[in-house]
């Protein structure tokens, strides 16, 4: 996951000032800060940040939680937050992760940071292709490959009976069974496909 994260700051010139020696950046994930998925793309953005030339690095960090913490009020009240606590703190840049974050960071980052680039990741290319997005905004589109992800399964239990397709209730889960049903339909490989969602 790290390698893949190094992606990110490829080009980073773009978008970070190298000429400073202080750094800070605001990391915004749309996910709560225990999911594996969540701790290693912080270990991989930490080691692809300190590459940045530079005598310091603060990274910061926000989590909108948005599985468990799903109204609009929450998000406000994080927002208040974030402008509170960087209303003398300048950002280089603020860095999302996941479609609820970067739908975060561009309704609030003039109040949060002024005018710094935002940087995306864990976007897909048709959720990036719906949005108008400014030109100060980079970043790296991901390709999750739900076929070869399901024929890798199959190989591994070539008797299977039923494929189960689960996700949560969240806007980033119905963006993801949108996207299983439109790749694997209601069967694959005449196996049988179940969608399930809303169980919590």
């Amino acid at each position: 996951m790290g390698g893949t994260l190094a992606l990110f700051f490829i080009g980073s010139e773009a978008w970070a000032d190298t000429s400073v020696d202080d750094h800070r950046f605001l990391v915004i994930y749309g996910q709560n800060s225990v999911l594996p998925f969540t701790v290693e793309i912080a270990e991989g953005l930490e080691k692809s940040l300190s590459q940045l030339p530079g005598e310091s690095l603060d990274i910061y960090t926000a989590f909108l939680d948005e599985q468990r913490f799903p109204d609009q009020s929450h998000k406000d009240r994080l927002a208040e937050d974030l402008v509170a606590k960087f209303s003398e703190i300048p950002l280089d840049a603020i860095i999302t992760v996941g479609g609820g974050a970067l739908d975060f960071a561009l309704e609030h980052r003039a109040a949060i940071a002024g005018d710094v680039p935002v940087v995306f990741g864990a976007m897909t290319e048709e959720t990036i292709a719906s949005l108008d997005l400014p030109d100060d905004v980079y970043g790296v589109i991901s390709n999750f490959d739900l076929l070869r992800t399901l024929r890798l399964a199959l190989a591994a239990q070539p008797d299977a009976e039923d494929i189960y397709v689960v996700a949560g209730s969240s806007e980033f889960d119905r963006r993801w069974q949108d996207t299983a049903r439109a790749q694997l339909g209601q069967s694959h490989e005449r196996i049988p496909v179940t969608y399930l969602s809303d169980l919590t």
